[in-house]
């Protein structure tokens, strides 16, 4: 069902311009948090962890609802499952690194940030401007993301 489901994206979406974004929910967290680890932390589970980030960072700015909640549920249940020891990985965090890695991501470009993100019922491709304070608000994600984790 995943491969059907990924099948259909990238034939409706080849060049990576519209739907197919979508795909990439949790990358640009997840592949932070990996580099700026040195890898401590799987791709799979480091991209579980993005999502989880990415929704904690939209319900920064969007309205939280009970959709958002429920979907860091069932990620932070996923995430449980899979024996990763998350204490770890709070003591490799390095908030400076992690900024650098997520604004070096290949899908920003030269005056935004552009981030998957889920807003009610759907996954959107949201930009913002490349600053300080969303750097902090998306580091500040991943780590609540870590320290829940570690509950």
């Amino acid at each position: 069902t995943s491969l059907m489901a990924k099948k259909w994206f990238v034939e409706r979406d080849e060049k990576d311009t519209a739907e197919r974004r979508l795909l990439n929910f949790g990358h640009t967290f997840g592949h932070a948090l990996e580099s700026s680890t040195d890898f401590l932390i799987p791709h799979g589970l480091a991209v579980g962890m993005g999502m989880k980030a990415a929704s904690i960072f939209a319900s920064e700015f969007y309205e939280q609802d009970e959709i958002l909640k429920d979907l860091i549920e069932v990620v932070d249940e996923i995430l449980a499952r899979s024996g990763f020891n998350f204490e770890s990985l709070d003591n490799a965090f390095n908030k400076g690194n992690f900024e650098a890695f997520f604004s070096q991501d290949k899908k920003h470009n030269a005056q935004n940030l552009r981030l998957i993100l889920p807003k009610s019922k759907s996954l959107e491709v949201t930009e913002f401007p490349r600053d300080s304070q969303i750097l902090e608000s998306a580091s500040r994600a991943m780590h609540q993301s870590i320290d829940s984790m570690l509950k």
